[in-house]
């Protein structure tokens, strides 16, 4: 079991991560620019603590944690005797390669150095690194005190051990762990998600179904707590793949095979336009009060309440047999197995029901089929993505 730990970066996520290790016992150290975030999230992790200690989740207390996390005056003293690295700063691909130069030149030779990106190439990331095999994505969820998945994400520089290590870890800190072994955009959990949202998106903006038509399917269907667009405007998706476009070229230059489906590509580059007026006008969620939802003010997060009878009129296969179809392919081409797939859904997003033995049952072959023909020939500037064959 690892005894010395080191998180780069200490907002929401860092210091999240953070407490989950002192949690365990392990000593953690961290490095953070800001005094002002650092200030605020050791209030968040003790509240936190406080609160776990309330429901019976643990006996110790918020200073019997937070004495266990050091905060470092650099990265090289915060890295320097570390086993294992977890950076977790802001989505910026320019500055996780920087953060990665410094750590591995100080980190011990041994240690191993794991990215939290939700958004960015590993292999992009680890180019940047001296050791870039002991190089891996560690992406947690968030909240990573209660969520129970992490994937750990091999780039195509990983060795076998590092993969290994970090697949010990999550399972020393009581996670469940899968394994993306493909470096691929949205690793296995957000890239289903995200192609569920970006077809129900077209659906929406073509008119065959209303946004609340496809969250009550979804949420009295398949069991996600909150449907694919209240999803979204909970948290923040329209700005972080906006944001997330910005390098996506630069990165799929670097590393072709990050995004190796022409379909995904496409609907990506699709979806971004059907949202663009929403983003400029800055319906991107909860936080402003509104997205696709109307919301009380901004900030002020308000759940949906969705009847079962404004399902009515929606057929499920429509939202999710070209959700299924990716998840093949996902198996298909070797970025993880059907159990993964699972295990990502019910533990990263609370899905109550399987995804794919969920379409097999309920719909059949046939339907899926058919339902993928009918959107090919509806959205020909997609087809791809409605393809059972080519990825």
């Amino acid at each position: 079991m690892a005894s010395r730990v080191s998180v780069i970066g200490f907002g929401t996520m860092g210091s999240g991560i953070a407490e989950v290790f002192a949690l365990r016992g392990m000593d953690v150290r961290v490095y953070e620019v800001s005094d002002a975030v650092f200030g605020q999230n050791v209030k968040a992790v003790r509240s936190s603590v406080e609160r776990l200690r309330q429901r019976g989740i643990t006996a110790e207390g918020p200073d019997d944690v937070l004495g266990r996390i050091r905060r470092a005056g650099s990265i090289e003293e915060c890295v320097r005797d570390s086993e294992v690295v977890v950076e977790a700063v802001n989505e910026d691909a320019a500055l996780k390669r920087d953060v990665f130069r410094k750590v591995s030149m100080a980190a011990p030779g041994g240690a191993v150095l794991s990215t939290n990106t939700s958004s960015i190439s590993i292999t992009y990331i680890q180019r940047a690194a001296e050791r870039p095999e002991r190089v891996a994505g560690l992406h947690w969820f968030n909240p990573p005190v209660l969520m129970r998945l992490v994937e750990v994400v091999r780039g195509d520089l990983t060795s076998d051990s590092t993969v290994e290590a970090l697949e010990a870890l999550g399972r020393e800190v009581g996670k469940e762990v899968v394994v993306c072994r493909r470096d691929i955009r949205g690793f296995i959990g957000n890239r289903i998600i995200r192609a569920m949202k970006y077809h129900c998106t077209l659906l929406v903006r073509s008119a065959r179904y209303t946004v609340r038509q496809i969250d009550a399917s979804l949420v009295h269907g398949i069991g996600m707590p909150l449907g694919i667009f209240a999803l979204t405007d909970f948290t923040g998706g329209l700005v972080l793949e906006s944001q997330e476009s910005r390098t996506y070229a630069e990165i799929v230059r670097e590393v072709p095979g990050y995004e190796p489906s022409l379909g995904y590509h496409r609907m990506f580059m699709h979806y971004l336009s059907l949202v663009a007026p929403m983003v400029q006008e800055g319906r991107t969620g909860y936080r402003q009060g509104r997205g696709f939802y109307d919301y009380p003010g901004p900030g002020v997060w308000e759940r949906p309440e969705l009847r079962p009878e404004e399902a009515e009129g929606v057929e499920e296969v429509h939202i999710l047999a070209p959700v299924y179809n990716q998840a093949e392919h996902m198996v298909r081409h070797g970025v993880c197995n059907e159990g993964d797939i699972e295990r990502a859904l019910r533990y990263g997003f609370n899905v109550s029901r399987p995804l794919m033995p969920y379409v097999r049952e309920r719909f059949g072959e046939w339907a899926v089929e058919s339902t993928l023909r009918e959107f090919s020939d509806t959205y020909s500037m997609v087809q791809p993505f409605y393809s059972r064959g080519e990825w």
